[in-house]
């Protein structure tokens, strides 16, 4: 095993200062940058070679044309039939599967891997990760480039019971196999997330015998546990980024058969996050009849302050749906939901996508409005805007641009409802944030990427001209 020391180096070019900071860890790491998302990643299996010409940037255009390109002819569906979401089958109505065809999700060049969140990313000497991740003052992530977001969509007058979003473009690697979403990540689509609904995907690893618990933080990282075979121990991946800091621990007792069992039934495990919030979830049964994601039944905070979450299956619905949130003073918001069905089988039931709008305490709602962020047959999941009403007054109100063709869940303005545009996010070839501004291009921030070599550098222009270089360097230990 290889030990590495990351060295972080901040050079300010109007000073003849540097400073070091040095971290040790226990392992060498892999780092992730993003590969342009419009070279094709989705083909059917036959084009899993070099130079392969049937592959799509997503999963429904390469069964569109995987259809077109036979002369087939019907509505075609696009669902997951195996434990990974880097697998798709494609069938043609409700047929019995006899014609239908797996398409993968496939970086084409070998320097490239899946990081686990559907990105092809450059696999380099460490993972940069592992240390604290500097940012912009409007926050651009600057050692992968990710833009950052967040808005309260409502808050109580104590400042306790609220619905806060958060945005990451690009989420962060875990680190292990590719695993690291199972199904689509429930409530605001991709890659907005509520902060009060954290996830944990189970899969199975065939190779190693194992079931891996991937959790989903509302922020946009991730930690990737394995359970343990014949057990009921949790252990954190050896490769896993060590942020965030979480616990995961099972409640519920598996016995001896541990791995095949876990998917089986429903299980309990506790979460204890960064904030020492503890957090208690379930899995629920998937489309595949598997209980594959867990989702939070109550979040207990530092000071005793506590959520509890309520669930119901409606008629013709797969899996439970959130239905309210209670706090510890009776405070109740409910929930309504959008449906996945266009991804599914023909006369399958219904999987919770979206939530389409919030009930407050007060009786005004939050109301949810998506597009589609491919063509053919992807599920409205993209946030359009959230608009506040008091009956059919409208309060407030905020609309969200998505202006580059490809990346199309890369968020590039947020208009008011004044009509005005707040915010202006560009981004590079590889999908990485280079420039952030306020509205007219006031506390704009410019992003310079440079990760030839052995040093990973980053030069940051704020609004007044003045540079910083951020230099991250591996040095063997």
């Amino acid at each position: 095993m290889i030990a590495g020391r990351l060295r972080f180096v901040r050079a300010m070019s109007a000073a003849l200062l540097v400073m070091f900071v040095s971290l040790f860890a226990a392992e060498a790491r892999a780092q992730i940058s993003q590969v342009n998302m419009t070279t094709p990643h989705w083909c059917p299996l036959s084009s899993l070679a070099p130079g392969g010409d049937l592959c799509f940037k997503d999963a429904a255009s390469a069964c569109h044309n995987y259809w077109t390109a036979n002369g087939k002819t019907g509505e075609e569906a696009v669902y997951s039939v195996v434990d990974a979401s880097d697998r798709k089958e494609c069938r043609i109505g409700n047929t019995d599967g006899t014609s239908s065809q797996i398409v993968q999700y496939w970086c084409k060049f070998s320097t490239y891997a899946n990081n686990g969140s559907l990105n092809c990313g450059k696999v380099q000497s460490a993972d940069p990760k592992f240390c604290k991740d500097p940012s912009t003052g409007y926050p651009i992530m600057l050692l992968n480039g990710a833009k950052v977001f967040s808005a309260q969509d409502y808050v109580s007058a104590d400042s306790r019971f609220s619905v806060s979003r958060s945005y990451r473009s690009i989420r962060t690697f875990t680190g292990g196999p590719a695993i690291a979403q199972v199904e689509t990540f429930r409530g605001l689509g991709d890659p907005w997330r509520f902060d009060v609904l954290p996830e944990v995907h189970l899969s199975l690893q065939s190779s190693t015998n194992s079931v891996a618990f991937t959790v989903q933080m509302p922020d946009g990282t991730s930690g990737l546990f394995s359970l343990v075979p014949n057990t009921n121990n949790l252990t954190r991946w050896s490769t896993s980024v060590k942020e965030p800091i979480l616990d995961l621990t099972l409640v519920t007792v598996l016995g001896t058969n541990s791995v095949n069992v876990v998917r089986s039934q429903p299980v309990t495990m506790t979460m204890t996050d960064s904030n020492d919030t503890v957090w208690t979830l379930v899995t629920q049964i998937d489309v595949n009849g598997r209980y594959s994601v867990a989702l939070p039944t109550q979040a207990v905070f530092r000071d005793g302050y506590t959520l509890n979450y309520a669930y119901t299956v409606p008629t013709g619905v797969t899996t439970q749906q959130l239905s309210t949130i209670t706090d510890s003073f009776g405070r109740t918001m409910s929930f309504d939901w959008n449906y996945q069905q266009n991804a599914l089988p023909v006369g399958s039931p219904k999987l919770p996508l979206v939530v389409s709008r919030i009930t407050l305490p007060d009786a005004t709602t939050l109301n949810y409005a998506y597009d589609a962020g491919y063509p053919y047959n992807s599920p409205a999941n993209r946030l359009k805007s959230v608009t506040r009403l008091s009956g059919t007054t409208v309060i407030d109100s905020t609309n969200y641009l998505y202006e580059n063709t490809g990346y199309p869940y890369h968020l590039t303005g947020i208009v008011d409802n004044r009509n005005v545009r707040t915010n202006t996010v560009a981004y590079d070839s590889l999908g990485r944030a280079t420039s952030s501004a306020l509205a007219g291009g006031a506390e704009i921030a410019n992003v310079a990427y440079d990760d030839t070599g052995t040093v990973i550098k980053r030069t940051v222009t704020n609004a007044l001209g003045k540079v910083a270089v951020f230099r991250f360097q591996v040095v063997d230990h």
